[in-house]
């Protein structure tokens, strides 16, 4: 995958969430646009348990060249996920 493949699904309008898969089978999730910026060969991911926070609580640095799927969430949330109980 290339930075510019993945600014697409990134800033693509409106946005929809995104999952990123490593080689290492690692996944992050991207739920909101501004928790992710691109830069050369890395993306900067803020990380939150909370889904729904505009901001992470941490952030992990991401290699570009080893992504070797990204796929766009149905509904903002992966397969399979509950919502939390308020």
């Amino acid at each position: 995958m290339s930075p510019t493949d993945l600014e697409e699904i990134l800033y693509e309008e409106p946005f929809r969430p995104f999952r990123v898969t490593m080689a290492s089978g690692d996944q992050y999730v991207v739920n909101n646009q501004r928790r992710a910026m691109i830069s050369g060969l890395s993306m900067v991911v803020g990380l939150n348990d909370d889904a729904e926070a505009r901001t992470g609580s941490r952030l992990k640095i991401i290699s570009i060249p080893n992504i070797v799927m990204a796929e766009q969430l149905e509904n903002g949330r992966p397969p399979g996920g509950r919502r939390r109980r308020k």
